[in-house]
């Protein structure tokens, strides 16, 4: 099979974080791969700046979502997680999207519904990213993470997240081997107030000394998504569902034959399970009741 070249590979990722993580839905995704794949009327694949350049394996169907679940599992083997926690696909793209823009430094929104492993996703990095004293030796290789967390709210001001980030700068300047983050929590729910104290990220966002992560149940208006990376969590599917379950039992705390009956006996039951709890879990109607939480 023709293999695809770093450069190649390059590209898929940056279209990937630029694009293809903001979308929010499965289909869109899809749609988006298809749209730049070998039918495309966008891209010319018989272009001579394209040939001999390692673009050739990335023509077969499914190549670019091959590619980047295969870059996003290799980077999340190094990613060590307490028992009881299932890697699930949700959780995966969350690490590799956040992790990247943290070590360089770009913001980066995540916005999804509760239980879709956002606030998980930074106690991870946390734990994992020590500096020297990681328990990984992959991550000795890269600074340590130390977090300035805000917790917005509709009573939020400008001078309070404003007073904040010139800690997380302060701090930074004199820190060493250290990368500060300023996580805004809750982040639309500052939408709410009448002060508008939003308006001083766009600022922030420009080229910042700390890497800024906001997290949010729902999208931000364009003027603050447009300065930073959008990773949306996109709804699970029912293999999503069935799948988490298996990991959370295969990695649930607890030994001997007891444990090992009730995995077996539990095992059979994941995928009937998975079925009902998508389709209630889809079918609701307004405001969600049941959350992914619940299943968990």
């Amino acid at each position: 099979a023709p293999s695809i070249a770093p450069f190649a590979g390059s590209v898929v990722l940056g279209l990937a974080f630029v694009y293809y993580y903001r979308l929010g839905g499965a289909s869109e995704r899809k749609g988006y791969w298809d749209a730049i794949g070998t039918l495309s009327d966008i891209v010319v694949w018989g272009t001579r700046k394209l040939k001999g350049e390692g673009f050739d394996g990335l023509k077969k169907e499914g190549a670019f979502a091959k590619l980047l679940a295969g870059v996003q599992q290799n980077f999340c083997n190094n990613v060590k997680v307490e028992d009881g926690i299932a890697m699930n696909q949700a959780l995966m793209e969350n690490l590799f999207v956040v992790l990247i823009c943290i070590l360089n430094k770009i913001p980066v929104f995540m916005v999804g519904k509760p239980g879709s492993s956002k606030t998980l996703t930074m106690q991870v990095i946390a734990s994992n990213l020590q500096g020297k004293q990681s328990e990984i030796p992959f991550w000795r290789q890269f600074p340590a993470v130390y977090i300035f967390q805000y917790q917005c709210s509709p009573m939020s001001d400008s001078h309070s997240i404003q007073h904040q980030f010139d800690m997380a700068v302060r701090y930074q300047q004199h820190a060493e081997n250290t990368i500060t983050v300023l996580l805004l929590d809750e982040v639309g729910l500052a939408e709410h107030s009448p002060d508008m104290p939003l308006k001083v990220l766009h600022g922030m966002l420009v080229d910042p000394p700390v890497s800024v992560v906001g997290l949010s149940n729902w999208v931000l208006d364009p003027a603050k998504m447009n300065r930073a990376i959008c990773l949306q969590r996109t709804e699970p599917s029912q293999t999503d569902i069935q799948l988490t379950g298996q990991r959370i039992l295969s990695t649930s705390p607890g030994e001997g034959v007891d444990n090992k009956i009730i995995v077996r006996n539990l095992t059979p039951l994941l995928s009937p399970l998975a079925q009902a709890y998508h389709a209630i879990y889809t079918k609701q109607k307004g405001r969600d009741f049941v959350g992914m939480r619940d299943y968990y």
